[in-house]
């Protein structure tokens, strides 16, 4: 029995695990979401290089939802030059080569979807406007659904 697990059975905290499809479905589902901001470099190393990565975050993932953790918000894991903490994203489309491969970030998502956790993924989007001039940032900020695992906002 994890504490999680315990506080409930003695009415100390209220478990609530929305569905997949709740979260889908309900675009406020962050209201009630818990979530937990991880630098996958410093959470968890599977390979003792000394550098969390993504295989090790996969370990971890039951650990996170025992802790009541409904929604992991990652801080940026795409190649970069490493001069902004990540946030000089160099490829959206990838994963630095230290933190794991692309395989391993499929992965990750779908072992935590396997747990209906949500995940998000943090960057500097605005940054990509001017090489992707078909993102346009409206005024005050919109969600903006890129597919049924992805949603973005915009904020000016």
């Amino acid at each position: 029995m994890t504490l999680m697990d315990d506080l409930a059975a003695r009415g100390k905290v209220k478990r609530r695990r929305a569905s997949r499809h709740e979260f889908n479905d309900d675009p406020l589902w962050y209201k009630d979401a818990v979530l937990y901001e991880l630098h996958v470099r410093a959470f968890f190393d599977s390979n003792d290089d000394g550098i969390g990565d993504l295989p090790g975050l996969i370990q971890k993932l039951d650990y996170l939802q025992d802790l009541g953790v409904t929604c992991l918000w990652l801080l940026p894991f795409f190649p970069s030059p490493l001069k902004d903490d990540g946030y000089d994203i160099s490829d959206y489309l990838n994963v630095h080569p230290m933190y794991g491969t692309m395989e391993d970030f499929r992965a990750f998502l779908a072992a935590a979807h396997e747990r209906e956790l949500q995940v998000m993924i943090d960057g500097k989007l605005v940054t990509s406007v001017p090489l992707y001039p078909t993102v346009n940032v409206p005024q005050g900020g919109i969600w903006s659904r890129l597919s049924d695992t992805v949603l973005l906002w915009f904020q000016k």
